[in-house]
Formats: C-alpha cells, sequence, structure tokens
C-alpha cells in the first residue's frame, strides 16, 4: 500500500487527477487538495484505504 505522494502538489497545469483504485492508504495532502482552488478541476480518489477526512484547505469557491 502506498501513500499519496506530496510530489503531486508541484505538478503545473494539473487538471484532472484519477488516483482510484489504486490501494493508497494514509492521509490525503492538504496541498493536493489546496490545487483544487487553482488548476485542479477533478480528482477521483475513490475506492483506496484513505485513513483521514478531507483536509478543510478546500475553499468555498472549489467545484469539489
Amino acid at each position: 500500500h502506498d501513500n499519496i505522494s506530496y510530489s503531486l502538489c508541484n505538478a503545473s497545469y494539473l487538471q484532472v487527477l484519477d488516483l482510484s483504485i489504486n490501494s493508497i492508504s494514509g492521509t490525503i495532502p492538504s496541498c493536493l487538495m489546496m490545487m483544487m482552488n487553482g488548476t485542479l478541476e477533478a480528482l477521483n480518489l475513490k475506492n483506496n484505504n484513505l485513513s483521514s477526512p478531507i483536509p478543510n484547505t478546500v475553499t468555498v469557491s472549489c467545484g469539489l
């Protein structure tokens, strides 16, 4: 089981990120959720083993 890499937060112009069905465990990096306020329009994390709630770094204007 792998964790979501913080290096994804350095991706420029990332619009869609599908990490579904990858046996990912651990937490969702808060910096990844902050990307939802910029260029990232779609984030799919279904069917993983994440152990925390969605970080509170998502703003009201986010389309999550």
